[in-house]
């Protein structure tokens, strides 16, 4: 009955910002800038897949993790100018899922 008392908290800080950055364009020209087709994610991430489809509804590329890169090539040719549409799945650190669709632009 009365007094002083005393407690602690510890507070860790995550990054919590677990959307990815998907590139809307990307020049595989050979200059060294934009030459490839990458996603960053700035939180860990796991069951990551990301695959990449022409206009005909093909596949071109598919990928397993963020170090998986599209150089614009599809068995070893150079893919079309134009369009490409993204599907990109993976799960964020609190276990939350992500599902992205969207489109790309190959550009040379």
């Amino acid at each position: 009955d009365g007094g002083t008392f005393r407690d602690s908290v510890y507070i860790t800080q995550m990054n919590c910002n677990c959307q990815a950055f998907i590139p809307n364009a990307f020049s595989p020209n050979g200059d060294l800038l934009n030459d490839v087709f990458r996603v960053d994610i700035p939180c860990a991430y796991s069951d990551f897949l990301i695959q990449i489809f022409d206009r005909w509804g093909n596949r071109v590329f598919s990928g397993l993790s963020t170090e998986a890169v599209w150089d614009g090539l599809q068995n070893g040719r150079p893919c079309d100018v134009g369009t490409y549409f993204y599907y990109l799945r993976y799960q964020g650190v609190r276990g939350e899922r992500f599902e992205k669709k969207g489109d790309l632009a190959l550009i040379r």
